[in-house]
């Protein structure tokens, strides 16, 4: 891959990672109040989701290039509208824009690189180095973004650099990468649209590997959204009350973990391809099992191993993931089956989101832990079982 590309997903996942670790407190000191924050992050979750779909066969018939470019013009129009905003209409319109500049990122550059280094590279190797990329953009990013949000009223100084990062990346984006042009209307369009309406009805009519992974994938997200949300109050309760400053490293570590785990399973299958399936479903199991055992661990230090760990499952499965989905997906259509690969991801968080709110509210948060992970282990045994699935 060449450097300029490398430097766009590092970036990209970098400015991504600014507003981490203190959205909340960006979103309060810019119109929002304790009682409204979680409709704000709801409002962002949902605009993806109803432009995942859409993003990606936008991607697919205009290009990917398009797609990416107007990813960050969204991005930027958020982030000037957040700046300007001390009211909730301005930062509910932020919060659209930058779901539209989520969604519309979402696969458009990763598709396109794959389509070119594919058969030069390998898809092991190519998805590896994109996760990596990615995962050490977000480290940075979160880390710069946790000195920074402490600067300046309201979050200035932090909004103004992610303005930059963005301003910047547009012009990266528009000067660097190279795609052929595509436009809708012509036969090429055409074949596109019946391509990916074709690989669609597939997957809705038979249990075949792009149906196995996209029910795997939601299950397991079910899975990760306890980790990501929950993760911190138990810590925190474990730890001694001197050492609260843990969180951030244990944080930055687990990003660590994503990067090891991408790398390690990446060579993995590249020297065992046969055993692709097997190593896909392994790290399928291990990831909610994990988890369950997280919410039922009683010392700090194993608590922080065990996390750790997840993480590192987390990459191992997601490179191994990527690399099975892309082998049954036609070229034509990537960056739309990317995007249907993150919404199904999404939508399983927020299922496991809801479900997780009525159980608090009968056994707790220890058993949030161990329901939601248990059943995502159970129905990923039932689909495995009935797809028969190891290729």
């Amino acid at each position: 891959m060449k450097g300029s590309y490398q430097l766009l997903f590092f970036l990209n996942a970098a400015s991504m990672g600014l507003l981490t670790p203190v959205l909340s407190l960006v979103l309060l000191a810019h119109g929002a109040e304790i009682e409204t924050l979680p409709l704000f992050a709801a409002l962002f979750a949902l605009t993806i989701i109803l432009a995942e779909l859409p993003s990606g066969v936008a991607a697919d018939l205009f290009g990917r290039k398009c797609s990416f470019l107007l990813s960050h013009v969204f991005q930027i129009g958020g982030v000037l509208l957040m700046l300007k905003s001390q009211g909730p209409f301005l930062l509910a319109a932020s919060s659209i824009l930058r779901g539209l500049g989520s969604a519309f990122a979402s696969g458009s550059l990763e598709a396109l690189v794959i389509d070119q280094y594919k058969a030069e590279r390998g898809l092991a190797r190519i998805n590896s180095q994109i996760l990596l990329l990615e995962s050490a953009g977000m480290a940075a990013g979160a880390l710069l973004g946790g000195v920074l949000g402490v600067w300046g009223d309201g979050c200035r100084v932090l909004l103004c650099v992610r303005l930059g990062a963005e301003i910047f990346l547009f012009l990266l984006s528009l000067a660097c990468i190279n795609e052929e042009r595509r436009f809708m209307g012509n036969e090429s369009s055409r074949g596109q649209i019946f391509a990916f309406g074709k690989l669609m009805g597939e997957i809705r009519q038979s249990f075949g590997t792009a149906a196995v992974i996209l029910m795997a994938a939601a299950l397991v997200g079910s899975a990760q959204m306890v980790l990501e949300v929950y993760w911190q109050q138990n810590f925190i309760s474990l730890v001694p009350g001197n050492m609260a400053w843990c969180v951030g490293v244990i944080s930055s570590l687990g990003f660590l973990g994503v990067m090891l785990g991408n790398q390690f399973t990446g060579v993995w299958i590249a020297r065992r391809p046969r055993k692709r399936g097997r190593i896909y479903w392994l790290f399928k199991f291990l990831l909610p099992g994990t988890v369950l055992f997280l919410g039922l661990c009683r010392s700090w230090l194993l608590f922080a191993a065990l996390y750790i760990l997840a993480y590192v499952i987390l990459g191992a499965g997601e490179i191994s993931e990527k690399v099975l989905l892309h082998q049954v997906t036609a070229d034509q259509c990537r960056a739309g089956m990317l995007s249907v690969y993150s919404l199904v991801i999404r939508i399983g968080g927020m299922v496991s989101s809801v479900l997780a709110s009525f159980i608090a509210l009968w056994g707790g948060l220890t058993a949030v832990w161990v329901l939601l992970p248990a059943a995502a282990l159970v129905c990923l045994l039932a689909v495995y079982v009935k797809s028969r699935f190891v290729a």
